[in-house]
């Protein structure tokens, strides 16, 4: 069998538009059709290799191994954020409560935050006695072994269907650095005004867990205040080391009002369901990683600041 194979060249455009105009003129498409798409499959292929190739590696772009997956320290809990005042006869009122978060890592190191999807206002006050309806809960599981992020609604007004997305290096790198380490500075006090100093608090077991504390106080300068009394600044970390989380964060004024964020309603035993869509979902693959952007927000939840 004979081949035609015909060069276009930019330059001598009259010469292709009469060769164009000759006899077989049909035949010469149709092959040229069928070159052209083996050409482009043969590209397009080649690109997808590549990018395979390169997810593969997974080498994050700063160069750092963030590739460790938390493996056999499996937990669930709730995260809380509560405004505690403190009144002059040292009782201790809550304020305000933010929406919870539920936290959960399997034994292999994927990790679940679920939060509410545009949380109304009502949901975030303390003591109503009415019944509220925020139904519908965001899921967001990052699988540092699989390197995806995987997201789906719960709730009786949620749809049923899940995404999983193929994460980038640079994107991977975010979610590991979010999820896989106790964040170094948490500590560390938000200001660098008045005298520093840090205390180490000991050991201490909260819900079930040992942990190490460790306290800074910064003194301000009195300033205007009327009794011309220097105010001290508190932050007071608690730390699991072995289970690569903060239990506990105590931070404010101790005299008036701290913010006290911590987990509780800890278990060591997860249900295992809950790192995988719901029976019945949908399940949508996607090797776009900037449709994980999104999820990148909430999954910064993880973090206690």
């Amino acid at each position: 069998m004979g081949y035609w194979i015909y060069q276009f060249d930019p330059r001598n455009w009259e010469q292709h538009t009469e060769i164009m105009r000759g006899p077989d003129t049909a035949a010469r498409i149709s092959k040229m059709t069928v070159y052209a798409t083996l050409i482009v499959g043969l590209m397009t292929f080649g690109v997808q290799r590549a990018a395979g190739q390169s997810d593969q590696s997974g080498a994050p772009a700063s160069g750092k191994d963030t590739s460790s997956a938390v493996a056999g320290q499996p937990f669930s809990a709730i995260k809380y954020v509560r405004r505690i005042e403190i009144l002059p006869d040292g009782k201790q009122v809550i304020r305000n409560e933010r929406p919870i978060i539920r936290l959960a890592r399997d034994a292999e190191g994927r990790v679940r935050v679920e939060g509410e999807l545009n949380p109304i206002p009502e949901c975030d006050q303390m003591g109503s006695l009415a019944l509220l309806n925020c139904p519908v809960k965001n899921v967001i599981v990052f699988d540092p072994v699989a390197r995806t992020i995987t997201h789906w609604p719960e709730g009786e007004r949620a749809g049923h269907g899940a995404s999983i997305i193929k994460l980038s290096p640079v994107e991977f790198e975010d979610a590991a650095e979010s999820t896989l380490a106790v964040q170094e500075d948490a500590s560390e006090p938000p200001s660098d005004e008045g005298e520093v100093v840090t205390e180490d608090l000991g050991q201490k077991v909260i819900e079930g867990v040992l942990t190490t504390g460790v306290r800074t106080t910064r003194t301000l300068s009195a300033g205007s205040s009327a009794d011309r009394t220097p105010s001290k600044i508190i932050r007071e970390v608690w730390t699991a080391a072995e289970k690569k989380l903060i239990m506990k964060i105590v931070a404010g004024d101790p005299r008036k009002e701290v913010t006290v964020t911590g987990l509780e309603h800890f278990s060591t035993d997860p249900d295992p369901a809950l790192f995988h869509p719901p029976a019945g979902y949908q399940v949508n693959y996607s090797d776009r990683s900037e449709f994980a952007q999104g999820d990148m927000g909430q999954l910064a939840q993880w973090q206690m600041k």
